[in-house]
């Protein structure tokens, strides 16, 4: 990974997700870890730090339950995650699966009871930005632009689910 001061900047694109969630969700989790998310993307995208990448990923994984807000499913994916640190020491396929599982229930729940705008701008943010993010991964030289559009492409994502974080 190609870690940049420049790239970590971007995290702080997420203080508008973070007021956003303050003024229209319920959640306090949601509230709380969109709030944590600034500093835990600044610092594994400023940081070649294992640590940091594993506290940004905890805080995803955080995020992504709140916005679940099951407790049968979200015990069921905390054990999963103790499942996955004991035996890999990484929990980056957990948090993949619980971004995947609260972005569908975000475009769902959009679908059903939000915006039909803003159902069509979740899913194309979704869409674009798995598309940057695995792109990310294998092209370094554009490392800083890639995570940009993909902080952009989150912050959409974020900012509609507030709407529906109930």
């Amino acid at each position: 990974m190609n870690c940049d001061i420049i790239a970590g900047l971007s995290s702080f694109l997420f203080i508008i997700s973070f007021c956003k969630s303050l003024y229209l969700s319920d959640l306090l989790w949601w509230k709380i870890s969109n709030g944590l998310l600034i500093v835990s993307s600044f610092l594994c995208n400023s940081s070649n730090n294992k640590n940091y990448l594993l506290f940004d990923y905890l805080i995803i994984y955080i995020l992504c339950t709140s916005y679940i807000n099951n407790l049968i499913v979200n015990i069921i994916l905390l054990g999963l995650l103790y499942y996955e640190f004991q035996l890999t020491g990484s929990i980056k396929n957990i948090k993949d699966l619980v971004f995947i599982l609260a972005v569908s229930n975000s475009v769902m729940n959009t679908y059903l009871y939000g915006n039909k705008q803003d159902f069509y701008i979740i899913l194309f943010s979704f869409i674009i930005g798995t598309i940057i993010y695995k792109i990310r991964e294998y092209i370094n030289n554009y490392y800083i632009l890639l995570t940009i559009l993909w902080h952009i492409s989150i912050l959409n994502i974020l900012c509609i689910s507030s709407i529906t974080a109930k």
